[in-house]
């Protein structure tokens, strides 16, 4: 297993790139312990939840088929 300076070092390279979907997928793979102390880390962690939120949010309007009112 990797240590935590090098979880955050690729992810931070994924996010940097624009790949944040990637970085997501990496982070969902950690341990509870890893994913704890990743989502604790300035930028990173921040990066992390931004994504997670508008996933779940799409995720949650698609399956309970709201739509958008303008």
């Amino acid at each position: 297993m990797a240590e935590r300076k090098e979880i955050l070092s690729d992810l931070s390279s994924k996010i940097a790139e624009g790949n944040i979907r990637e970085a997501y997928r990496t982070f969902e793979d950690l341990p509870v312990v890893d994913q704890i102390a990743v989502s604790l880390s300035p930028g990173v962690g921040d990066a992390l939840a931004a994504y997670e939120v508008g996933f779940f949010f799409f995720f949650i309007m698609e399956e309970n088929n709201f739509e958008f009112q303008s």
